[in-house]
């Protein structure tokens, strides 16, 4: 499901955290406690619902649904899901860390959002 004037999308979150930014960025992106996106398949602590820069505090969705950027098609519901580079939601594969499951499918072009359901680590 696309983020578009024909749905609304609804995070339903359950808990929070703030956390200090050390880089820049973007909203709806996945993100671990330093205050950056993590590396691909790497453990995100949240999503963060607000872009911004160095020195900023955040407060990230860390269980629940959220809303989160794809950069990858997302194939069917209850995908495992784990961030890309730039804190995109993408499916996990082997080894890597599951940061949330899908609760929504998107083909992975263009900018498109899904829900998901944080897991908790």
């Amino acid at each position: 499901m696309a983020k578009s004037s024909a749905y609304y999308l609804q995070s339903l979150v359950t808990s929070t955290e703030t956390v200090r930014l050390a880089a820049t960025v973007a909203t709806n992106r996945f993100i671990n406690r330093l205050g950056v996106h993590p590396a691909s398949g790497a453990y995100a602590a949240g999503v963060t619902q607000q872009a911004g820069v160095t020195g900023d505090r955040r407060t990230i969705d860390t269980d629940g649904i959220s809303i989160v950027e794809v950069g990858a098609a997302i194939a069917s519901i209850d995908l495992p899901l784990t961030s890309d580079a730039t804190g995109k939601a993408r499916p996990a594969t082997g080894a890597e860390i599951i940061n949330a499951r899908a609760l929504d499918t998107a083909t992975g072009t263009g900018v498109e959002f899904i829900r998901v359901k944080l897991v908790s680590s």
